[in-house]
């Protein structure tokens, strides 16, 4: 298999439209189980990720619409850790979306723990980077935008100076969760199963859920990640076993996690992580509450303020 056909191809048909567009389309870098991941370089010379869609029935057009009006948004409103969307693309006559967005050349936070082989990151660092997240994530919450779909896959880097800034992607499944009934809003309870088995709040296997704590428990599984070096809902062999197998499977841990933490990782980001993965929805730590947590407000060593004076004098 060639470089570029790892994770899939575009057509003759595809290639040839997009250049109508003003789009040279390049190497394939990702791809999922309804969408395929470029990059492509402008007339200018920029170089861009291009993601495209292939709409194939209601369920998906549906989907689909509320990601071109949130898209949409983003574009008319960025945020430095959401990856800017450039354009909506739509090839009506073969039901097809292209999105262009800014390229992350840092590659995405998954494959970065990956070639780590699974080690954790000093405290300084993932605080920085965390900190980062969370802006994004309150960001869409401000503007009553639930992401639902929270992961390392969906964590871009982009290098700066000695290290990189952290940008959220992919709102797919992200939906307005917000009502406004008279002159009251209500937050919409969602019904639709989604997001990654491993980053998945338990309550939304079970019955409606509120997206927003929902996002706060998937946000949860990523510093899990910075702190102990691995997802802590990991089913090893779970390629093997049927879907519903590895749902139930990963339910029972997430109803009684047992997180292990390596003896060098900060103890209040310990408690922060317990927080944030609280099973019940209800008593999960509120977003707010984690700004003002003990971890997000201290400090830290000599070694750490080093780190911050060092990020400051180059940005």
């Amino acid at each position: 298999m060639k470089e570029n056909e790892e994770y899939g191809v575009l057509s003759d048909c595809d290639k040839q439209f997009l250049k109508s567009k003003g789009y040279e389309t390049m190497t394939n870098i990702g791809s999922s189980y309804d969408h395929l991941v470029f990059k492509a370089r402008t007339a200018s010379g920029q170089v861009v990720a291009v993601k495209y869609l292939q709409i194939t029935n209601k369920r998906k057009q549906k989907y689909l619409e509320r990601e071109i009006q949130i898209t949409d948004f983003l574009r008319d409103n960025p945020h430095k850790c959401i990856v800017k969307v450039f354009d909506n693309i739509r090839d009506e006559t073969n039901n097809r979306v292209f999105t262009i967005m800014e390229l992350g050349t840092g590659g995405d936070l998954i494959t970065y723990f990956e070639r780590r082989k699974w080690t954790r990151i000093d405290d300084h660092l993932a605080k920085y980077w965390f900190d980062q997240l969370l802006s994004a994530v309150k960001w869409l919450h401000d503007h009553n935008i639930a992401h639902r779909d929270i992961k390392a896959d969906n964590v871009v880097m982009f290098p700066e100076g000695d290290t990189f800034r952290l940008k959220l992607t992919d709102l797919e499944m992200a939906i307005f969760g917000v009502q406004r009934i008279g002159r009251f809003t209500q937050t919409i309870k969602c019904n639709t199963v989604c997001g990654s088995i491993e980053y998945a709040a338990p309550e939304i296997f079970n019955a409606a859920y509120d997206p927003f704590m929902a996002d706060i428990y998937s946000l949860g599984v990523v510093l899990h990640i910075f702190v102990a070096g691995i997802s802590p809902f990991r089913i090893y062999g779970s390629q093997l076993l049927q879907l519903s197998d590895r749902i139930n499977r990963t339910q029972e841990l997430k109803q009684n996690p047992c997180l292990d933490f390596p003896k060098k990782s900060n103890s209040s980001a310990q408690a922060l992580v317990r927080q944030m993965l609280d099973p019940k929805p209800d008593t999960r730590i509120k977003l707010t509450d984690i700004f003002n947590s003990e971890w997000m407000l201290t400090g830290g060593d000599q070694e750490s303020k080093h780190f911050w004076r060092s990020v400051q004098l180059k940005h």
